[in-house]
C-alpha cells in the first residue's frame, strides 16, 4: 500500500473520531442505544472530509545530459527506491561521440608522436620546396601590388601638359581628316573617320 493511500485513511478516521466526540459532548452524556428492529432504521454516521495529500520531500530530478528520452520505467504516483531506474535517454548518440573522440584522441596522438619524431629528408627537402615557392608567390605578389600601386598614382596625377597637348592634336586631326571627307563622301571613308574621331575624343 502507498504511502498517500494510508496517509489519506488516517486523516479520514482521524476526522470521523472528532465527529463522533463532538457529538457525544452536545447530547450531554452517552446514551445506549436501543437493538434495531425489523421495523427500526440503522442510522450509522458518516463523515465527507477533502484533503490534499503532501509529500514530505520533493524532488527535481532531470539528466546529466540532455538527449531523446527512450522510455519511462514508473508511473506517476508510483512508489520508487534509491537508485532504481526511473527513466533512460537514447544511448545511440552518446556512443557515437564517444567513438568520435576516440578516434580524435588517437589522431592527434598519433599527430604528437610525429611532431617529436626527427623529420625525415624528403619531408625537410618538401619544406624547403614550399618555403621557396611561398617567397617567389611573395615576390610576384609584391611586384603586382607596386605595379598597381603605379598605376593609381598616374591616374590620381592626371595627365601631363605634353599628353594634353598630344591628345589635343589628334582630335584636331581627326576632326580636319572628317570634315575633308565631308565635302567629297565616301561611305567608308566617313565610317572610318568618325570611329577615328570618337577614340580621339
Amino acid at each position: 500500500m502507498s504511502r498517500r493511500v494510508i496517509i489519506g485513511i488516517v486523516i479520514v478516521i482521524a476526522i470521523g473520531l472528532i465527529g463522533l466526540l463532538a457529538r457525544g459532548r452536545s447530547s450531554g452524556s452517552l446514551s445506549l442505544t436501543p437493538t434495531p428492529t425489523s421495523e427500526a432504521v440503522l442510522e450509522e454516521p458518516a463523515v465527507t472530509a477533502k484533503g490534499v495529500i503532501v509529500p514530505e520531500v520533493w524532488a527535481q530530478l532531470s539528466f546529466k545530459t540532455s538527449g531523446t528520452l527512450q522510455k519511462v520505467a514508473v508511473r506517476e504516483g508510483e512508489t520508487v527506491k534509491a537508485r532504481q531506474l526511473l527513466a533512460q535517454l537514447e544511448v545511440m548518440d552518446l556512443e557515437m561521440a564517444v567513438r568520435q573522440a576516440e578516434e580524435n584522441l588517437a589522431l592527434n596522438q598519433a599527430l604528437l608522436a610525429q611532431a617529436k619524431a626527427a623529420p625525415r629528408p624528403e619531408e625537410i627537402a618538401a619544406a624547403e620546396a614550399a618555403l621557396a615557392a611561398a617567397k617567389a608567390g611573395l615576390k610576384q605578389a609584391q611586384g603586382a601590388l607596386d605595379s598597381a600601386q603605379a598605376n593609381l598614382d598616374k591616374l590620381l596625377e592626371g595627365p601631363t601638359e605634353a599628353q594634353l597637348a598630344a591628345a589635343e592634336a589628334a582630335l584636331k586631326a581627326a576632326e580636319d581628316t572628317y570634315q575633308r571627307l565631308l565635302a567629297r563622301p565616301d561611305p567608308e571613308e566617313i565610317e572610318q573617320a568618325r570611329l577615328s574621331l570618337d577614340q580621339a575624343r
